[in-house]
């Protein structure tokens, strides 16, 4: 990151250089069980620009290593737009009034194109873990993965990939 620029204005600078090569696609809706998943969540719901402020984050935890941690751990799932990224905690306080008491990538969306969409964990100040898992708007290739984290790391922080799995051709995700 310059010393010029701040950590949004970089992502921002990021996204402009990916979407060169990359179209924003519509969601992959073959999944929708309500309509309420296409409810687009606000700041009031949680709803925060990646990175978030310190004071938006209040823990760190390590990535689950088992669906049963997957509970206690949710992620925040992210969206990447044309000039921003956006996140939610999966199971933010909000969430429990929607019908599957649990977010979705089209909750940051409302429905609309995004470049790319997964889940993170903040595990410590500056460091996430991130995969491409999103049924809805989830990266093609490995290249688009790989892209796509090196526009998270403009922002300054450290960023995991989980990577990808070449024998099915998806980003890597924990068992659910």
């Amino acid at each position: 990151m310059s010393n010029k620029q701040t950590p949004h204005s970089e992502i921002r600078i990021g996204l402009a250089q990916y979407g060169k090569h990359n179209k924003p696609k519509a969601p992959d809706l073959s999944t929708l069980q309500h309509e309420d998943e296409l409810r687009p969540l606000k700041w009031q719901h949680g709803v925060r620009r990646f990175p978030p402020k310190a004071d938006h984050v209040t823990e760190h935890k390590k990535p689950p290593t088992s669906s049963i941690e997957l509970e206690d751990n949710p992620p925040f799932l992210w969206v990447a737009l044309k000039d921003r990224i956006k996140i939610v905690n999966e199971k933010a306080n909000a969430t429990k009034r929607l019908a599957l008491k649990k977010a979705k990538h089209t909750n940051l969306t409302g429905g609309s194109k995004a470049y790319s969409g997964g889940e993170m964990w903040i595990t410590a100040p500056k460091t996430i873990v991130l995969n491409g898992c999103s049924g809805r708007y989830g990266p093609r290739t490995a290249e688009q993965l790989s892209e796509i984290v090196k526009v998270v790391r403009r922002s300054g922080w450290q960023v995991i990939s989980l990577g990808w799995d070449d024998e099915t051709a998806r980003p890597v995700k924990y068992p659910r």
